[in-house]
């Protein structure tokens, strides 16, 4: 790019100064040279020129890095030796972890997904996951659903399906707001990794067992009900664990949950600060909802330890 710019010619400080801005492409591994030459006021002959040295685009993603007391899987697997890796050899983004802070005992709670702002604590999983009246099947309708195949059946069948999606969305229905709520009530700012024990247990790939598989629907072992986000959605039996989520990213802060062995630890939180790179600089969406497609680094599962060529593409801002 080329640009003609006359000096200041009124006397002063700034006489015979030229100034000229310009934006450079936001694309990784874009290089580039400034040049400037002055002329004489033929505006032909050459009297200097000089040339900066080559500079490369490179976009950073930095982190001010939180950690629930007795938590270390962020601060010991996403240090910027361990994840930088993933990111300058091909995307030109550079990733650096700064110093861990500690989070407040009365904030490191077990599931953030259960904070309840009001109370500025966790709500009890045992009395929150316990089905209403509304909620409980009758003795007729347990006895039909579970009765000979008929119409009975299948009325009483519909009828406790509806009962346990009422269940599944009332306890679905904190999940948000308590996401939302947690980390402003424990003062962690944006732009943050953040190293949490888990975020709920229906949606946490290692909470333990007894608090992922309930007991509300044991007597319907037929009974299927759509959960968790997947597109299209899944069906599962309400008591199962919903979704094994390891980490996410949401509202400028990306999550690690704890339980994963050190290796997968690296690759949730390369996966998640891959997703917060949409807020720090201008790209395409990896695929539908963020996650690529075909397997990769940046897939619904982080399946791969490795960003893949198209990817890399995405993170340099290519497509």
């Amino acid at each position: 790019t080329k640009c003609v710019v006359q000096t200041i010619p009124a006397a002063g400080a700034g006489q015979g100064i030229a100034k000229v801005n310009f934006k450079p492409s936001g694309v990784g591994g874009n290089k580039y040279k400034i040049k400037g030459e002055i002329f004489a006021a033929d505006g032909t002959t050459s009297l200097a020129n000089d040339e900066s040295a080559e500079t490369t685009i490179i976009r950073k993603t930095v982190f001010a890095p939180h950690e629930m007391a007795g938590q270390t899987h962020v601060s010991t697997n996403g240090t910027t030796a361990k994840i930088a890796p993933f990111y300058t050899a091909a995307t030109f983004v550079d990733y650096t972890l700064g110093v861990v802070t500690k989070i407040d005992a009365a904030h490191s709670v077990k599931y953030i997904g259960l904070w309840d702002h009001a109370t500025s604590a966790q709500l009890n999983w045992a009395t929150h996951r316990a089905k209403a009246a509304d909620e409980t099947p009758t003795a007729a309708e347990t006895a039909d659903a579970n009765g000979p195949a008929g119409a009975k059946q299948t009325a009483a069948r519909a009828a406790i399906k509806l009962k346990a999606e009422k269940w599944r969305d009332r306890i679905v229905a904190v999940l948000i707001p308590s996401t939302q709520a947690w980390p402003v009530d424990s003062g962690i700012p944006i732009d943050t990794m953040i190293g949490v024990e888990f975020w709920h247990p229906k949606f946490s790939a290692d909470a333990p067992n007894a608090d992922s598989v309930t007991t509300e629907w044991t007597a319907f072992p037929w009974l299927q009900i759509e959960v968790g986000d997947d597109v299209p959605k899944v069906k599962k039996h309400p008591d199962t664990r919903w979704e094994n989520v390891q980490g996410f990213a949401f509202e400028k802060r990306a999550y690690a949950f704890a339980g994963t062995s050190a290796a997968r630890a690296k690759v949730v939180i390369a996966h998640e600060a891959g997703h917060d790179t949409k807020n720090r600089f201008k790209r395409e969406l990896f695929g539908p909802g963020d996650h690529s497609a075909a397997a990769g680094l940046m897939d619904q599962f982080g399946s791969l330890d490795a960003f893949t060529a198209r990817e890399i593409e995405i993170l340099r801002g290519l497509k």
